[in-house]
């Protein structure tokens, strides 16, 4: 059973969900976005599937904006997951934004994935236990820290030890 404290949310596999996780300084607009962790959790399928994050300055009606790409895929024992942007001139100036990638599949081993196939380093890969409850079942997420730059990002995440 399910309390007045509880919501219960259902995920159709293939999704990207983007959650705010920095409590302590809220986000009142997109503008304060850039300051809070954005973290993304993907539901795998083995279908090729897509979820874009928007951003604008929060100010302005013509200002600056933004659209992240999210696309990915799981077969066998490997995840992809892409990131791109429509707008790389955002970027040319040093800025970053800095997400955390996440699913219930990842558990951290050394060297399990690949971030433009270079190894992902296991002080990148954060345990996180994310509060999400389905019939009163915790769930726990493995995060990827990625600075996101402008450049398109291809993670490849191995599902297994091997």
């Amino acid at each position: 059973m399910v309390g007045i404290s509880h919501i219960p949310a259902f995920v159709k596999e293939g999704s990207f969900v983007p959650l705010l996780y920095n409590f302590s300084k809220p986000a009142a607009t997109s503008k304060d976005l850039k300051d809070n962790d954005i973290h993304i959790i993907y539901y795998p399928s083995s279908k090729e599937s897509t979820g874009i994050l928007y951003y604008d300055d929060g100010e302005s009606k013509n200002g600056v904006s933004e659209i992240i790409n999210f696309k990915g895929i799981t077969t066998g024992n490997k995840m992809i997951i892409e990131i791109s942007t429509n707008n790389n001139a955002l970027y040319k100036s040093g800025f970053k934004r800095s997400l955390k990638i996440g699913s219930s599949k990842l558990i951290a081993y050394p060297n399990r994935g690949k971030r433009n196939n270079i190894d992902i380093p296991i002080q990148e890969i954060i345990k996180m236990d994310i509060r999400t409850s389905v019939m009163g079942v915790q769930k726990h997420y493995q995060l990827i820290d990625v600075d996101f730059r402008g450049q398109p990002i291809k993670l490849e995440i191995n599902l297994t030890e091997n």
